[in-house]
């Protein structure tokens, strides 16, 4: 499924005045492409991955995932398809704390319709590709922050979602775990999905087929992956 910026705003009012989070951006991301930005902190990147998700909404603009457009939905088709269609990995991990780590993962699953034995099942395995089984029935305050940074990946690869989106999502996990994952969406980006990673790290970057640079809410700079797959890090 396609993710489509077109002339993407987003301002903030304050009583300053006028912020230009992002500023007239467009981009494409492909099925099978995985695309990182890069930048300052401060220069837009976390806003725009929020437009992005549905999360946001532009001030001017459009944003499109396969044939909807964000802006247009209303909050309950909005809603599902965020929840069918959209993974999202946040910085901040967003893990309910009265569901144990197991439930947070098979949570959207239900939600789209999916009985909850099945959902439990795919959540298991999703956490079992992350992080370790004896986990899976802890609850969020039981567990480190890298441990909770697992789950979060966990719950937005589970299924077959189209679009992933992650912020910083290696920023938690010793650098043995963040290949891992790196490598994880790296092979979803493989078998089909647009993902969007969102990382300081050049090194988590060169997994991306293209490095998006911000500066002050505007796309400054786009380069394309110089090494092949077999040359990224193992």
């Amino acid at each position: 499924m396609r993710l489509q910026l077109r002339n993407v705003n987003r301002v903030f009012r304050t009583k300053a005045g006028s912020v230009d989070a992002v500023h007239d951006v467009s981009l494409n991301v492909e099925p099978g492409e995985m695309v990182a930005i890069t930048g300052r902190s401060g220069c837009g990147k976390t806003t725009l991955l929020n437009l992005m998700g549905g999360i946001d909404r532009p001030s001017s603009g459009s944003i499109l995932v396969g044939g909807w457009t964000l802006g247009e939905l209303s909050v309950r088709d909005l809603a599902r398809v965020r929840r069918n269609s959209i993974g999202y990995v946040f910085q901040d991990f967003n893990l309910i704390p009265t569901l144990t780590a197991a439930e947070n993962v098979a949570m959207p699953l239900e939600l789209g319709g999916m009985k909850p034995r099945p959902a439990a099942e795919q959540a298991r395995e999703a956490l079992a590709g992350v992080i370790e089984r004896d986990v899976a029935d802890a609850f969020p305050d039981e567990l480190s922050g890298g441990q909770q940074q697992r789950v979060a990946i966990a719950r937005a690869l589970v299924g077959e979602r189209s679009v992933l989106l992650a912020d910083e999502p290696t920023g938690a996990l010793d650098e043995l775990t963040a290949e891992v994952i790196m490598r994880m969406l790296f092979e979803r980006a493989q078998r089909g999905a647009a993902v969007v990673v969102v990382t300081h790290d050049p090194g988590q970057a060169a997994w991306a087929d293209r490095v998006v640079r911000m500066s002050d809410g505007v796309i400054v700079e786009t380069t394309e992956r110089s090494a092949t797959p077999t040359e990224l890090p193992v």
